[in-house]
């Protein structure tokens, strides 16, 4: 039993990093949101709306999620290659996404993208400023 006594403590313990830690808390919650929504519980609204999440901080950490799943999986040696493999991927996930909505401006969209995707593999963007 003095097992289970110390896997319960140490549960609480993380319990009280996070609600302690306002950003790990919101990451719990926006987890929490996103399960509730994957396993059809619940439409995003309304979870967004009983785990008290704004929508943009949940979008903010689904897009980050993501992100890091593509750096990983187009992870390269040049800084250049990396930004013009995301901007890549960008595109296709907008296309597939939205193409149906307004093909027109989808399409205006997509030819920003390549537009900057020239410019950065001609040198005339500094992705420096891009580091975090």
């Amino acid at each position: 039993m003095p097992e289970a006594k110390i896997k319960l403590s140490e549960s609480g313990a993380v319990a009280e990093d996070i609600f302690d830690d306002p950003e790990l808390a919101l990451h719990s919650k926006c987890v929490s949101v996103e399960q509730t929504v994957q396993n059809g519980i619940l439409p995003v609204e309304k979870a967004l709306e009983i785990y008290r999440v704004s929508k943009t901080a949940y979008y903010t950490y689904l897009a980050k999620k993501h992100l890091d799943g593509i750096v990983n999986e187009t992870n390269s040696h040049s800084q250049k290659d990396q930004v013009i493999s995301t901007i890549g991927i960008v595109e296709a996930m907008i296309s597939m996404s939205f193409a149906a909505l307004s093909p027109r401006k989808i399409a205006g969209i997509i030819s920003r993208l390549a537009d900057f995707s020239k410019e950065v593999e001609e040198d005339k963007v500094n992705l420096n400023s891009f580091r975090q």
